[in-house]
């Protein structure tokens, strides 16, 4: 989530509406609206190179990746993020449209202004999702990942991989190796 603050409160209903003759993505939380930043080299390479994964993966699959600009939807009245990787396998998801409410794995590449506020608040929101299977945390400063597994309703598994380590993500049945993530990736020094 981006930290300046867009116009005042507003409705679910007002903000799908204003959004979408905005030149700009906006992230709503509870009558709250944020401005999307852009991300840096790093940020957005480790974001190309998960879903060029994921997305060769489910070519032939009735499953669809969708990159961060496609909005999801925590429950029909929000809140409304951006993450850097979606995907749903459920027919229940409009074929067209502007929002994605049924999505089995979310991907977020961590900033630094972001990574708490991702561990924490957009955690608990996406865990609403009564279809989310895991969410994975991608750090941007180092080769490093948090993989969070539904086991329950309220109850997740948290996996730490570090370097060398592949990802095994149960949702779509794809094994990924940190190596092929963070492939070209050059780490500022000065972050």
């Amino acid at each position: 989530m981006a930290l300046s603050k867009g116009p005042g409160p507003m409705s679910p209903e007002q903000f799908l509406r204003w959004e979408r003759e905005q030149p700009q993505k906006y992230e709503y939380r509870y009558g709250r609206i944020f401005s999307m930043a852009g991300g840096s080299k790093s940020h957005n390479l480790i974001a190309v190179n998960v879903t060029a994964a994921i997305h060769g993966h489910l070519t032939d699959s009735p499953c669809r990746v969708f990159n961060s600009d496609q909005k999801v939807a925590c429950s029909p009245a929000g809140p409304f993020y951006y993450p850097e990787v979606s995907v749903s396998c459920d027919d229940r998801e409009e074929p067209t449209g502007y929002m994605l409410r049924y999505p089995c794995l979310i991907v977020e590449v961590l900033s630094k202004n972001t990574a708490e506020f991702d561990r924490s608040v957009k955690f608990r929101d996406y865990g609403k999702i009564e279809t989310l299977q895991e969410y994975l945390l991608l750090d941007s400063q180092l080769v490093a990942a948090s993989l969070y597994r539904r086991q329950e309703k309220n109850l997740w598994q948290v996996q730490l991989f570090e370097a060398a380590e592949v990802i095994h993500l149960a949702a779509i049945a794809l094994d990924i190796p940190l190596r092929l993530i963070y492939a070209k990736v050059i780490f500022d020094q000065s972050e």
